[in-house]
């Protein structure tokens, strides 16, 4: 349909503004069609590996603050990457695809909470060969999406 190819053009315009604009380290920005798979045999499909499914549930609102974290700043040195307000547009807008309830959300680690409400991984398990690693795994109904990022230090 017209207003299904256009949401899609969106999505993909979406994306790839994610990958370019965080332009540090290793973007994974994807969302999929999802079939009924555990969301740990989805990891794959992602550039993530599913050996040690170490995925962590975590609600919307920490699911965003991960998101904008990670777009605002590199995982190593908390060096700013883009604008926070531009980290927090594109994280919503990448949560706002998600819109089958139930919305299931994933991460692989623990998170410090800073007063500007900002979060910085304190601990993970990783899904990568990278030294740092981390993001969200969201999955709704028909949907399954990843943004994750892999810095080096």
């Amino acid at each position: 349909s017209r207003c299904g190819a256009i949401h899609s053009l969106r999505l993909e315009r979406l994306l790839t503004q994610i990958r370019t604009e965080r332009g540090s380290g290793k973007v994974h920005a994807v969302i999929e069609a999802r079939d009924q798979r555990p969301v740990t045999e989805l990891l794959p499909l992602f550039g993530l590996s599913s050996q040690q499914p170490a995925l962590l549930r975590v609600s919307e609102s920490l699911a965003l603050q991960i998101a904008r974290s990670i777009l605002h700043k590199d995982i190593a040195y908390h060096t700013e990457i883009m604008p926070l307000a531009r980290a927090g547009e594109l994280a919503r807008k990448f949560l706002a695809s998600f819109q089958s309830p139930p919305v299931d959300c994933f991460s692989n680690g623990s998170f410090t909470h800073h007063d500007d409400g900002s979060v910085t991984l304190s601990s993970w398990n990783p899904l990568t060969k990278a030294t740092f690693d981390t993001g969200i795994i969201v999955v709704d109904a028909g949907h399954v999406g990843c943004l994750w990022v892999e810095d080096e230090d």
